[in-house]
């Protein structure tokens, strides 16, 4: 028994010392999330309201739906969006717009000059989740009176080469209401 322990010892002290990260001060998450990411899935969580005189909200419908690749392929007509994050913090789009990013503490920040975004993400080397990447978007609809609330997490996964633009045309949005009212149907 005590060569077997002698034998592990030095197995264990070899784990415990490997810092897994590199020689990178940065944490792994900012390590990660360098190189090109192609959308691959959306999930939002919907709610569908009036409201009461007291501005309470008046719940019609509270549900959740998701976008796999392939329906977001044909919402974005056959490209997907791509980003690509950067060492020097900063995240740019393949038409070229570029805006600032980090990561801290389980939180994501993209900010520009007029814009920011923040909340929650996870990252694995694969795979990246931006959740309530816009936070609340909050629509009125005129016809039926009612209003609309979605929270819309994104998910990415690693590319090694950008085969998409990040693009959402007339007909792009026209197909994702269609796509949108039939889960409210359902």
């Amino acid at each position: 028994m005590k060569k077997i322990i002698l034998f592990l010892l030095p197995i264990s002290f070899l784990i415990s010392c490997s810092s897994g990260g590199g020689d990178s001060s940065e944490p792994l998450s900012n390590q990660l999330i360098i190189g090109i990411w192609e959308i691959s899935e959306t999930n939002t969580d919907l709610q569908v309201f009036t409201i009461i005189n007291d501005s309470s909200r008046n719940i019609l419908l509270d549900s959740t739906f998701s976008f796999n690749r392939e329906e977001l392929i044909d919402i974005y007509e056959g490209t997907l969006p791509v980003w690509r994050f950067d060492e020097n913090g900063t995240c740019i789009d393949i038409n070229g717009i570029v805006v600032n990013w980090t990561l801290n503490d389980g939180q994501y920040r993209f900010y520009d000059s007029e814009t920011e975004y923040t909340g929650d993400f996870s990252i694995d080397s694969e795979r990246l989740i931006l959740y309530d990447l816009t936070g609340e978007n909050i629509s009125y609809d005129t016809i039926n009176q009612y209003w609309v609330s979605q929270y819309i997490d994104f998910t990415f996964n690693k590319i090694q080469t950008p085969q998409g633009r990040l693009s959402f045309s007339e007909g792009n949005i026209e197909k994702f209401e269609k796509l949108f009212k039939q889960v409210l149907v359902e």
